[in-house]
């Protein structure tokens, strides 16, 4: 009877065991791993981890924030997302998600060449480049499309200028523009004008130009509803 007793024992303890393995556990103190760890379904016993300190490991991997502050404190929850879920789509990415508003600000899609974004010590941002040019805060490579207006309030070096004229340095409706940076070669200027009325045209013209800067009219003298001129200067053959 004793030797089926402790048999029983035994093998209720062993199930106990295994039902506990896989039971949540809590640590109700700091936890210090003095080497790798993996978390996810696909870590396995005897996981050859090189040099990588923390694995994520499986087939579905999300890193979250989940900010549980109350009162006027910050609340936003966030989310590292990498390559969709299998069951919902076939994108290969790593991106940080706003998981209150819906919505993921940065993403980096799986193949993107080398220094498709490149910031520096000195805070210059290269794009296309690990080498953005000295002297400019963002250097790309590579053609600059956009959908709205760029307003510029210096100019640009590489081909082209821009810049903004108000109206009050326009003297008997004429303005001249200085470039920083002489242009070295022949160039034409489109000038855009902005009233204070849609009805309030103003039909601005180039009266001459030379490496240094231009001289322009806004059309009438009277510049009393003009609100600015808008001009983009453009190196022959760029």
């Amino acid at each position: 009877m004793r030797v089926k007793l402790g048999i029983g024992i035994i093998l209720v303890g062993s199930a106990l065991a295994a039902r506990g393995a896989s039971a949540d556990q809590v640590v109700p103190d700091d936890l210090i791993v003095q080497g790798s760890a993996c978390v996810g379904l696909a870590c396995v016993d005897g996981e050859a981890f090189s040099f990588d300190t923390i694995r994520m490991k499986g087939t579905v991997l999300r890193l979250q924030f989940t900010d549980t502050s109350a009162g006027s404190f910050p609340t936003t929850d966030w989310q590292i997302t990498v390559n969709d879920d299998d069951a919902v789509g076939v994108g290969s990415y790593f991106s940080i998600e706003d998981l209150d508003a819906g919505t993921a600000p940065f993403t980096l899609e799986a193949g993107a060449p080398s220094d498709s974004i490149h910031v520096t010590s000195d805070g210059r941002v290269g794009m296309g480049t690990s080498t953005p040019a000295a002297g400019v805060a963002l250097d790309v490579i590579g053609s600059v499309k956009a959908d709205e207006l760029v307003e510029l309030t210096g100019s640009i070096q590489f081909g082209a200028k821009a810049g903004i004229v108000p109206a009050d340095q326009f003297v008997e409706g004429q303005a001249s523009v200085s470039f920083a940076v002489p242009f070295a070669g022949d160039y034409t200027v489109v000038l855009t004008a902005l009233g204070d009325k849609p009805s309030r045209r103003f039909k601005p013209a180039l009266l001459a130009k030379d490496a240094n800067g231009f001289t322009m009219t806004a059309g009438k003298k009277n510049t009393r509803r003009l609100v600015e001129i808008h001009w983009i200067a453009q190196q022959v053959g760029e």
